[in-house]
């Protein structure tokens, strides 16, 4: 199994079928006893610390995802931005521009007045 290859850890699996009567198991009968043995002995406090139901795994893995999102459009953003500043020096009119473009503009000046605001003011004297 993967898991025990790539990251060196011992593992077991244990697979009910509706149509059998006894569970299909890897790697053997006996050492997934020996696995669960030890993990049982484990603190149940200890053995809960990293595990996780689904939705939460789900909820993680979206918010993640989300996160992702937002840098990756930040990103393409900032890019078109600097795309429209290299026009407008190149002597391209604002009349130029349509209203996604000039929405992106102003998005960009917010930005930056805001991340300028959060800098710390200079100690005088």
């Amino acid at each position: 199994m993967e898991l025990t290859t790539m990251y060196g850890v011992e593992s077991g699996l244990i697979v009910y079928c509706l149509d059998e009567q006894e569970p299909m198991v890897w790697p053997s009968h006996e050492e997934v006893q020996s696995l669960l043995k030890k993990f049982y002995k484990v603190p149940e406090m200890e053995r809960n610390k990293k595990s996780m139901d689904l939705e939460t795994y789900y909820k993680e893995k979206a918010s993640k995802s989300r996160d992702q999102l937002k840098k990756q459009t930040r990103k393409t953003k900032e890019v078109k931005v600097g795309q429209f500043m290299l026009q407008i020096s190149q002597a391209k009119m604002i009349d130029d521009f349509n209203i996604t473009e000039l929405d992106s503009l102003i998005w960009f000046g917010k930005t930056n007045i805001t991340n300028i605001m959060k800098w710390p003011t200079p100690a005088i004297g």
